[in-house]
């Protein structure tokens, strides 16, 4: 570990897709032996900024450093990312044992199970060898994957990306970023604005920082060119990840109006005609009518006699 007095070092770093700022230029140092905390609302710019610090991503201004040196290689090898969301993050239901093993190839330690049960003896985590990484307290797995990542060679400074999204427990990963600071690590650790009020009040000596709290270097990007045509746009892998957090829902399609009802017919003004209403057997319709009177004679019952009456006559 350096004994350099310088640190790590970001001056107004801020990052940006084609739509919109990500994050806001932001200025945040810290040296060894020491804890800093920097705040604002949960959102992509927790894991930005660690990215930018440990040089995964190249900020689309400002200026970071490790020990005065930019390089991002320097910065990977000095500045261990631990559980930033979607970047560094163990999966949830892999074994605490299966994390220990795999951390410890990382720093280059024997990683057989017997080394796994000893490191876990000795930091008192074995009796938690069957739980999952979403079954441990909050503070537990802060301490465990801190504690891991320092074990890496030439790693100086550590970043922890919202904590308290597993779990608010202030207390159990502030115990163990005081005690990595007091063997001379530098912490940087991102919280809500919550979170860092009660960090004040706990521990006054830790230094907190907004988000957002410098300015967009005009004279860096040119008077003369507008912001919005100059910020660089995100890796596509990154994007995509910050997509699947960050897409705004696609509206929902308006309904469609439902269909006018039809009109009501109009009701006849005249009844339809029927003929079986006049189908009407006339002798029975006259018995009816006048059941006294004499029937009516038909025509031909009468003509005989009137043609015989005719004949008669010479006349």
């Amino acid at each position: 570990m350096s004994t350099s007095k310088s640190g790590l070092d970001l001056a107004g770093v801020w990052a940006a897709d084609h739509r919109r700022t990500l994050l806001h230029p932001t200025t945040v140092s810290v040296r060894p032996g020491e804890i800093v905390v920097v705040y604002g609302d949960p959102g992509h710019h927790h894991s930005l900024l660690a990215l930018i610090a440990g040089g995964r991503l190249v900020a689309g201004g400002g200026e970071v450093s490790v020990e005065d040196d930019p390089r991002p290689r320097t910065l990977q090898d000095r500045v261990a990312l631990v559980d930033v969301p979607t970047v560094s993050e163990p999966d949830d239901v892999s074994r605490l044992t299966t994390i220990v093993g795999e951390e410890l190839a990382m720093a280059g330690r024997p990683a057989r199970s017997s080394q796994v049960e000893s490191w876990m003896s000795k930091n008192g985590l074995w009796a938690l060898h069957e739980q999952r990484m979403d079954e441990l307290p909050a503070g537990t797995r802060s301490l465990v994957l801190a504690r891991l990542a320092a074990l890496r060679p030439d790693i100086g400074y550590l970043v922890l990306a919202l904590p308290e999204r597993h779990g608010v427990d202030v207390d159990g990963w502030l115990e163990v970023a005081t005690d990595l600071a007091a063997r001379g690590f530098g912490v940087l650790v991102t919280t809500s604005i919550g979170v860092a009020r009660h960090i004040e009040n706990l521990a006054p000596q830790i230094r907190t920082v907004p988000f957002g709290n410098a300015e967009f270097n005009l004279g860096e990007l040119g008077a003369e060119v507008p912001l919005e045509d100059v910020i660089p746009p995100l890796p596509p892998h990154l994007a995509s990840l910050l997509a699947a957090h960050t897409s705004e829902p696609e509206p929902e399609p308006e309904p469609e109006p439902e269909p006018a009802p039809a009109p009501e017919p109009e009701p006849d003004l005249l009844p339809e005609y029927d003929d079986s209403v006049y189908d009407v057997d006339l002798d029975v319709a006259f018995d009816l009518i006048a059941p006294d009177l004499p029937a009516p004679v038909p025509p031909e019952s009468v003509l005989p006699e009137t043609q015989a009456a005719t004949e008669e006559d010479p006349s």
